[in-house]
């Protein structure tokens, strides 16, 4: 088993730099423009809401 592991752990990462370039294309630069004005917008809701935590 442990001749196989360096070969089963390489795979990810590959699939991990596919898969990076291609939500950096097409329609999944608006998909991700719109979910990270999202979680901006509920960041900045519950720091308005909780003030206190803003200041650690």
């Amino acid at each position: 088993m442990s001749r196989w592991m360096p070969r089963l752990l390489s795979q990810p990462r590959s699939c991990s730099k596919a898969c990076s370039y291609h939500m950096d294309k097409g329609f999944s630069r608006v998909y991700q423009r719109y979910l990270l004005n999202l979680l901006k917008a509920n960041a900045a809701r519950k720091l308005k809401a909780y003030p206190r935590l803003a200041t650690g």
